[in-house]
């Protein structure tokens, strides 16, 4: 996939450059589209759709840091799995339940995709370390030992930092829906 898709590329920096890209993100590729898609088949074709969508944006993407890089390809390619199903005229894939009330009820709020929008209304009020937790784990989907290493702490403080950085995350989306609601 990614041979025929670099062939198309003009410049031999541009296509060493996303032959980069794609074998140090690829992983994190497929694991954001499969949040959305079950058919490993549509998955290959965002992934590949995601790719010819950045090939585009090589300049852009040689200014960016690695964070925002990363950043930058997993709204990509969340952006054209949400573009492919609204053309397919699908749901997300969809493991919570909903109780009487029309409210998620998932073992991990956090986890669950309808909170990954909210989460973006209290973004601003979290501290960065718990901002580097919480998108380190769920969304570009980080070991503890990865994120240990960014906070430089031991991996096994990592466990008891997620779960008090979910907490307070949980507790200000409950604190903003008490707001929104009437």
């Amino acid at each position: 996939m990614i041979g025929m898709i670099c062939a198309t590329i003009p410049e031999p920096e541009d296509r060493e450059y996303m032959l980069w890209v794609y074998q140090e993100y690829q992983r994190l590729m497929f694991f954001t589209v499969k949040k959305y898609i079950a058919n490993p088949a549509d998955q290959e074709d965002i992934v590949q759709d995601s790719l010819e969508r950045l090939i585009k944006k090589i300049p852009q993407m040689r200014t960016l840091d690695r964070f925002a890089l990363t950043a930058y390809i997993v709204s990509t390619v969340r952006n054209t799995a949400i573009n492919f199903l609204k053309r397919a005229k699908k749901s997300p894939v969809c493991t919570d339940q909903i109780d009487e009330s029309g409210h998620t009820m998932s073992p991990d709020p956090i986890a669950s995709l309808y909170h990954k929008y909210q989460l973006k209304a209290v973004w601003a009020l979290v501290t960065e370390e718990e901002r580097i937790l919480l998108e380190g784990k769920y969304i570009i989907g980080y070991s503890d030992t990865e994120l240990a290493g960014q906070l430089h702490c031991k991996a096994s403080s990592v466990r008891m930092k997620l779960t008090r950085a979910r907490r307070r995350a949980i507790s200000l989306l409950d604190e903003q829906e008490r707001d929104v609601t009437p």
